[in-house]
């Protein structure tokens, strides 16, 4: 949540932090109040419990707000970043600093039905940052489509990282807070960020670290070139503003805008004249631009972009999609296709014994499959616009059918043949 343009921006109001708990802050002038009751932390060794009841002094945008305990004196550190999150870190007597993201408590109005978690999902809020600087991360659990749910039970979920630091290493996502705040401070070029949690799939988020040069050239790059033409499978595409050692850079505090261009069977949600699309610019301390690709038509598609007189290019491929249905509707049609060709060759086909009709009925099917795939992969992505459906899949596999029935008829005839010749030959 944003706090506007203020530039001391109040803090009173109730927050949760990374863990779930919900913490009211109240001010008058400088003197700040913090209450929590059952504030809960847990490491991966303990857990920590006690109601909190904090008070002290900010100063523009930090506080720090202390508290009387048994086992001595806690005090708590807070920083407002830009993004309107407080960065905090509470020092317990005896133990190892708390760090942890405080933000606004809104997402209690983003009500969720319990369900069991099976996925989870990380968001940045930005791909890129200067190094040095913090990015907000949103964690949460979904489902196995990927929509976010509210956990049945409390989920926790490890953060580890390469050329970054995340705050807080664990966080902890609950029912009534379904994501859980968390940042990334870029301390190189390539950051990775990496959460688990036990029995769910581990997720690995790239982030990139910008430096302050020139920008000298466009380097665009994607985990995966190949997808289904079906106008929902993404193809990540990450265009890299870089200097002239090949680091990502901000282009020194400067907007970027790029310009696309599009040949090919591409179409995405944002395209605007024909084949032509421009995008947000990128900020002014960002180096690099995220996007995703969709198609509805299997071919090739050539994406360009430019930035000033720089210019870089990259070729994806996208197929049609393939259903069990057309597969199904395929063999079938190889079934008819190797019924056709015994047909053909009745004479010989009526003194064929089991193993003779089995296994022509399985070259049938081998047949109808190869030339069905190679006309799903091959064809269309050659001709986009070649006739599809399930009439073309039960005609592809009858040819199919046919063919391979007569390629082992063909073979088995030239065998006997020769087999009769050798026993006439010994007699």
């Amino acid at each position: 949540a944003a706090f506007g343009q203020s530039a001391t921006p109040p803090l009173s109001g109730n927050w949760v932090d990374s863990q779930g708990n919900r913490l009211q802050v109240s001010e008058t002038n400088d003197v700040v109040s913090l209450t929590s009751r059952g504030w809960s932390f847990e490491t991966s060794a303990k857990h920590y419990k006690a109601d909190l009841a904090m008070s002290g002094m900010r100063s523009g945008n930090e506080f720090t707000a202390v508290q009387a305990s048994t086992i001595g004196t806690w005090v708590l550190k807070g920083r407002l970043a830009p993004n309107g999150s407080v960065r905090a870190t509470l020092q317990v007597t005896g133990e190892e600093p708390f760090e942890f993201i405080l933000v606004r408590d809104e997402e209690r109005v983003e009500r969720r039905l319990p369900a069991t978690a099976e996925r989870i999902v990380v968001r940045p809020a930005r791909a890129s940052i200067p190094i040095g600087r913090w990015i907000p991360v949103s964690v949460s659990v979904a489902n196995a489509d990927g929509t976010m749910i509210a956990p049945v039970q409390p989920v926790f979920v490890e953060l580890s990282s390469q050329g970054g630091t995340p705050i807080p290493h664990r966080v902890r996502v609950t029912p009534d807070y379904p994501r859980a705040p968390a940042g990334i401070k870029a301390e190189s070029a390539e950051v990775t960020l990496k959460a688990t949690s036990p029995g769910l799939p581990t997720i690995t988020l790239q982030a990139w670290g910008c430096v302050d040069s020139a920008v000298t050239a466009l380097r665009m790059s994607t985990r995966r070139s190949d997808g289904v033409a079906d106008g929902r499978d993404a193809l990540p595409l990450i265009v890299k503003f870089v200097d002239a050692n090949g680091a990502p850079s901000h282009n020194r505090a400067r907007p970027k805008s790029l310009d696309w261009t599009i040949t090919g069977a591409l179409r995405r949600p944002v395209a605007q004249r024909d084949g032509v699309i421009a995008d947000e610019p990128v900020g002014p301390d960002e180096c690099v631009s995220v996007q995703e690709i969709v198609s509805d038509r299997p071919g090739k598609a050539v994406v360009t972009a430019r930035f000033a007189s720089l210019q870089e290019e990259i070729t994806l491929h996208f197929h049609a999609p393939l259903s069990a249905a057309a597969v199904l509707w395929a063999l079938f049609g190889g079934l008819l296709g190797g019924i056709a060709s015994a047909v053909q060759n009745y004479r010989s086909a009526s003194r064929w014994k089991t193993r003779r009709w089995a296994a022509s009925i399985f070259t049938a099917l081998v047949g109808a499959l190869a030339m069905f795939l190679g006309w799903h992969y091959g064809l269309l992505s050659a001709w986009p616009n070649a006739p599809n459906g399930l009439g073309l899949a039960l005609l592809a596999g009858m040819i199919g059918g046919w063919a391979g029935s007569r390629v082992l008829a063909s073979f088995a005839d030239s065998v006997l043949a020769t087999d009769k010749k050798k026993a006439a030959t010994a007699a």
